[in-house]
């Protein structure tokens, strides 16, 4: 009777519990109420990061207080062009209430992904919250290209108003020789900066003022759009006359992991000499910048300049048209339009290409064509590999040769390059009057060319085509 009896106890026990955790729960779900109407479409997925960017992974998230994540439910529905769903979670967080304080509740994050730069509407998320639908609204979003794919860029900000980029020219801006041209370079799209290395300027004092640590995102999805401060000059040009904004090279690695050089943008400056004051006590005149000197007027070096005479240009052309049309080794037409360039101070180009001398190469690689092809049928097989040899010799400096004649070149008789083939496109960069430039295509009035590592569109009449 005894074990009958503690048996029932037992079972009693067991059920008054069972019942106790049933009301709780009961009691439970009676007092947390669903989220209301209004609160619910007062929700928006907002993304996560500051800029969005194609080729990755985007966060759109949206926090919804006193539901847990098991009593809701996610349907995407469908998605603009280049737009693809990649993922969903739900979580447990605590969300600020508006009145104050804290509660629990669930946060929704969907992942998204974009093929293209551009604006996207993405339409309404559908969510079923403890039985009630919804239909929460996802914020417009605006998508750039991903800094992985996007080389470095640069920026050049001059302190000074008068060098306000938004007046400058294609004549440039106007300066003297008293200016302290002071400037700063600044870069995006960078995940560090490696050297910066620069031209030293004739007739001019140049030198490095400040140097910024340059702090970028190691994530390329959450780079900053903005351009960072990466060193500032101050350049003095000393003497008057058509100048251009010294070069700068920037080395950087890009979000890709690649190290990049980049040049810095050119700007053209004509500087003229400055005013001079009258010093009574020297009865002289005295220049009002503290870096230069005066020089007398009959000193040709003092106004130097980079413009050259159309017969100096006619001249430097006839040169250059005539190393072309001789032997090398018994011309001294490469030696005269050396000296003619050191004379006008532009710098010394490539030795032209000899017409004559691929000719005679050509004229000995049929030769020996002809001769390999006769022993062979003569069966003299010996000889026929002993002339294959000089066969083989002239056939290659022959290809070389006619490759480089090929290439059409001219002299280039001043002004800036476009970077399409448009006369009212504001460039930033200018040409040396007589550098060799290649002409890669014509096009209308128009040329594409190529000057050291520069390309752009300049007039045709602009150029004469060494022929």
């Amino acid at each position: 009777m005894e074990k009958s009896s503690d048996k029932r106890r037992k079972y009693i026990k067991g059920l008054l519990a069972s019942v106790l955790v049933f009301a709780c729960s009961a009691s439970f779900n009676l007092f947390s109420l669903p989220p209301s109407w209004a609160y619910m479409w007062s929700l928006r997925f907002v993304p996560q990061q500051e800029t969005l960017f194609t080729a990755t992974d985007n966060a759109f998230s949206v926090d919804i207080k006193n539901v847990t994540p098991d009593n809701i439910q996610i349907s995407v529905n469908s998605l603009p062009d280049n737009v693809s769903f990649v993922s969903s979670k739900k979580e447990t967080v605590m969300v600020a209430l508006e009145e104050g304080g804290m509660t629990s509740g669930t946060r929704l994050t969907l992942w998204m992904r974009f093929n293209k730069t551009g604006t996207y509407k993405i339409n309404p998320i559908d969510l079923t919250v403890e039985g009630g639908f919804y239909r929460i609204p996802v914020e417009s979003v605006v998508v750039l290209q991903n800094p992985r794919f996007i080389t470095p860029e640069l920026k050049v900000t001059f302190h000074e108003e008068k060098f306000d980029l938004n007046k400058y020219t294609r004549k440039g801006f106007s300066a003297t020789t008293n200016d302290h041209i002071r400037f700063t370079i600044s870069a995006r799209y960078a995940r560090s900066i490696n050297d910066v290395i620069w031209d030293i300027p004739e007739d001019s004092i140049f030198k490095e003022t400040k140097r910024y640590d340059f702090v970028s995102s190691k994530d390329a999805t959450n780079v900053s759009m903005e351009f960072r401060p990466v060193v500032t000059f101050d350049w003095h040009p000393l003497k008057n006359g058509r100048k251009l904004l010294p070069n700068i090279y920037i080395n950087c690695t890009s979000f890709n992991g690649s190290d990049t050089e980049i040049k810095c943008p050119r700007y053209v400056f004509n500087v003229q000499t400055g005013i001079l004051e009258k010093d009574d006590n020297e009865k002289k005149y005295v220049n009002t910048f503290p870096y230069a000197y005066y020089e007398e007027d009959n000193s040709t070096d003092n106004n130097k300049s980079f413009t050259y005479t159309k017969d100096q240009i006619q001249k430097l052309y006839e040169l250059h048209c005539k190393e072309r049309h001789t032997l090398p080794v018994f011309s001294n037409a490469y030696i005269d339009r050396k000296k003619f360039e050191k004379e006008l101070s532009l710098p010394s180009s490539e030795r032209e290409p000899s017409v004559l001398l691929f000719k005679c190469l050509l004229g000995f690689f049929v030769i020996f064509l002809a001769a390999t092809i006769v022993c062979f049928a003569r069966k003299r097989y010996s000889l026929a590999i002993f002339f294959s040899c000089f066969l083989f010799f002239f056939g290659v400096f022959s290809g070389i040769n006619g490759i480089k004649i090929s290439s059409v070149t001219g002299i280039y008789e001043g002004g800036e390059m476009s970077p399409i083939p448009e006369k009212n496109i504001l460039s930033t960069v200018t040409i040396q009057e007589g550098s060799v430039v290649y002409i890669i295509r014509t096009v209308g009035d128009w040329m594409y060319i190529r000057c050291n590592n520069t390309y752009g569109w300049v007039l045709a009449e602009n150029i004469k085509v060494i022929k």
